[in-house]
């Protein structure tokens, strides 16, 4: 007999394919080639631990129903979702729905590894956890706080740091986990007092615990 969590997740898996779909050919008319990373995205959503992912991360109380804006090719878009964006939606789902962090991607990993720690983050901070030759000097416009504990924990090029700190933010303000504003250089990331933060803290307090006892 069918629940109904599956129901719903059934449901809401067609959605969000339906939504990938449509985005796809969108997506790669505007750029002239295929996007690997989007159609991966697409295969893992309507495969059959997509489906059991979605239905997981239901019973655990995550609210999905805006996966649907995954369509929306149009930058100017309030609701628009970078590709890069999606992908990190779909991995932390993983990462829910199995209770490993590890199966974040492993910037979004490095930066909430330090959010824990220090409880809040700056633009130019969360870039600094994604790489070590990020430093203060005379020209920064946004300082480091040089009494946080930043570890790296995914180091690569700074301008990679850049992009991929960015879409992390994205992903955890698009799925209700951080306050972050869109655009804003001088922005600092907390975790939100909401149910989504609290179920996704409650993974990486798990993880971080299993760690400490190894």
């Amino acid at each position: 007999m069918t629940t109904k969590a599956s129901a719903k997740a059934t449901k809401l898996q067609k959605a969000i394919v339906e939504a990938i779909e449509i985005r796809l050919p969108l997506h790669e008319g505007v750029t002239g080639k295929e996007c690997k990373t989007l159609r991966t995205d697409l295969k893992s959503f309507a495969s059959t631990s997509g489906l059991a992912m979605i239905d997981l991360c239901i019973k655990k109380g995550l609210k999905l129903d805006d996966l649907v804006n995954f369509a929306i090719n149009d930058k100017d878009s309030e609701k628009f979702v970078a590709v890069k964006v999606i992908t990190k939606i779909r991995q932390l789902l993983t990462a829910v729905a199995q209770n490993n962090a590890r199966k974040l991607d492993g910037y979004t990993f490095s930066i909430v590894r330090n959010l824990l720690v220090n409880k809040s983050l700056t633009v130019f901070e969360c870039e600094r956890c994604l790489s070590a030759n990020i430093v203060n000097d005379s020209t920064d416009q946004f300082k480091l706080d040089e009494t946080k504990q930043i570890k790296v924990y995914k180091n690569t090029a700074p301008s990679t740091a850049e992009t991929q700190s960015s879409s992390t933010r994205m992903m955890l303000m698009l799925l209700d986990v951080c306050h972050v504003e869109k655009g804003k250089k001088d922005d600092a990331i907390s975790f939100k007092d909401s149910a989504h933060s609290e179920i996704f803290l409650n993974m990486l307090n798990i993880n971080d615990e299993t760690a400490e006892a190894a």
